[in-house]
């Protein structure tokens, strides 16, 4: 909590699909810190894990809990993957595939996926550096001038005290 409580931390809530969101501890976390949901992405992992007849499209399309950044989903590596040692490229290509060729999510493929996650966070985190960035100069310069000042009391106050020797 003392990482997503502050208001210029972005939450990335990670839930896996076949979990309902309603049990997310991520999502739980976030409604306490982000109770407005602008600061908070959600992430649906493990889709391609789903039982088959379901899917995630009521929670990427957000129609089922709202947030103002939304939801992407992703098809993370199976631990079958991970032993085989198979290259985090080939998984990447894997996902795409699997998004592109699925019934269901074909249609946001796009707005699916590792990669657009992470070109999505990116462009994030520089609109947030951007929004956040004068507050924090003006607090840096507050506390510059403020350290400037007890520096020139503790000069002032110095070079009068000069002690004599006897």
């Amino acid at each position: 909590m003392q990482y997503i409580a502050p208001k210029s931390a972005i939450i990335m809530a990670v839930t896996s699909a076949n979990q309902d969101l309603s049990n997310s501890d991520a999502l739980k976390l976030a409604r306490h810190a982000d109770m407005t949901r602008e600061r908070t992405i959600g992430v649906i992992s493990k889709i391609d894990l789903m039982d088959e007849g379901t899917d995630c499209l009521e929670v990427i399309q957000g129609r089922v809990y709202p947030l103002k950044l939304g939801y992407i989903g992703v098809v993370c590596r199976s631990q079958k993957d991970i032993l085989a040692g198979k290259p985090i490229k080939d998984a990447l290509v894997a996902e795409e595939n699997f998004f592109k060729t699925s019934n269901t999510y074909a249609p946001l493929a796009s707005r699916l996926g590792t990669n657009y996650l992470c070109r999505t966070l990116n462009m994030i985190i520089v609109k947030h550096i951007k929004r956040c960035l004068p507050i924090i100069r003006s607090k840096i310069t507050s506390m510059l001038y403020q350290k400037e000042k007890e520096l020139k009391s503790l000069q002032v106050c110095g070079s009068g005290s000069d002690l004599t020797e006897s």
